[in-house]
């Protein structure tokens, strides 16, 4: 979880197969002051990689983010940009933060495990921001209906299958 200081979290994951759309982490956390001045938890996020199988399918990593952005942050603005979410729960309490980082996925993953092995590299929160308590969860969300197929990775590639009605 994000601290005062800069920290790198990893997590593996075993999940059935099957058509994943997104890969969502899910954050409940309380902090001894403010985490960010007016923005999201996700303007701590320096750089969040997910490997599925052995392939990199999402690669982000921040120029500079930190607890002083206000506003949408860098990876925010990148995953709005390729139908993911970041979506954080207003409270009066602001030390309090709860919300949602969808990352879109689109893969028909192969029948039996699979293994995600996901890293994100926190930058450190305000000098008073201690965390007290609170958890980080990652959910998989399957759609049957997925036609696209999106990676991010370091060079940005995206690929996608249009489906188009042929008129006669």
């Amino acid at each position: 979880m994000p601290t005062t200081s800069a920290v790198t979290y990893n997590t593996g994951i075993n999940a059935p197969g099957g058509p994943v759309e997104f890969l969502t982490l899910r954050y409940d956390m309380t902090f001894g002051g403010t985490p960010v001045a007016a923005g999201e938890i996700s303007s701590l996020i320096n750089g969040l990689r997910v490997v599925l199988n052995g392939e990199v399918v999402h690669d982000f990593q921040a120029g500079y983010a930190n607890s002083g952005t206000a506003g949408a942050s860098q990876y925010n603005y990148m995953l709005n940009h390729i139908g993911g979410r970041c979506v954080e729960d207003a409270t009066e309490v602001v030390a309090v933060r709860e919300g949602y980082i969808n990352i879109p996925l689109g893969r028909q993953t192969p029948a039996g495990v699979n293994r995600y092995e996901i890293t994100v590299d926190w930058a450190a929160t305000k000098a008073a921001a201690t965390i007290t308590s609170g958890s980080l969860s990652w959910w998989l969300r399957f759609n049957d209906g997925i036609e696209n197929h999106l990676g991010s990775s370091s060079h940005i590639i995206f690929e996608f299958r249009i489906t188009r009605a042929s008129s006669c």
